[in-house]
């Protein structure tokens, strides 16, 4: 991954989390392609900032459902009512929001998943699929040290696609738009 790369994406990021809050969602690098995806609710004005500052590079810009801000909002919601859930039994001990928009999870304790998984959704007014288990996600390692949590949906949008690298015809100066 180049300079130039490293710097549009920090660029990026940092107009998202300030003059573009309302549709940024997060950044992600991929170095061993060499491109790198911003997601976001679709936004005419953050497109042509990212247009602008891509430097020419391969960066991907795909829909979010949600913003960061309102992930973030959501798993704050859920860090205010952690004496709630402590009487409930569950102990809620992480949070993570993924880049793409698509899902806060929340971490509980091995014994407390099962309730968490039906507590938490009913709470939030969200759905958790039924094929999201704890060993779905401890495999994939997410929280903690994967020992103490379990992470836990609470907020689902829609999953993301992978790009295929840029490259002649793929690509609209440095950016696809999709």
């Amino acid at each position: 991954m180049d300079q130039k790369m490293l710097d549009a994406i920090g660029d990026i990021s940092h107009a998202g989390d300030r003059q573009f809050k309302s549709s940024f969602t997060g950044a992600k690098l991929v170095p061993e392609q060499a491109f790198a995806v911003v997601y976001r609710k679709p936004s005419k004005a953050f497109d042509a900032y990212i247009e602008k500052v891509s430097r020419g590079k391969c960066i991907y810009i795909r829909d979010a459902r949600f913003t960061k801000a309102e992930l973030w909002g959501h798993a704050m919601r859920i860090e205010k009512e952690r004496p709630y859930w402590r009487e409930r039994g569950i102990e809620v001990n992480h949070f993570t929001v993924e880049t793409d928009g698509s899902v806060v999870e929340v971490g509980v304790l091995p014994e407390d998943l099962a309730q968490a998984l039906v507590e938490l959704p009913q709470r939030y007014g969200t759905a958790i699929p039924p094929d999201r288990s704890a060993g779905a996600y401890s495999a994939r390692g997410r929280l903690g040290t994967g020992r103490d949590s379990r992470p836990v949906p609470v907020l689902s949008g829609r999953g993301h696609r992978h790009p295929a690298p840029c490259g002649p015809g793929g690509t609209a100066g440095g950016t696809l738009l999709g």
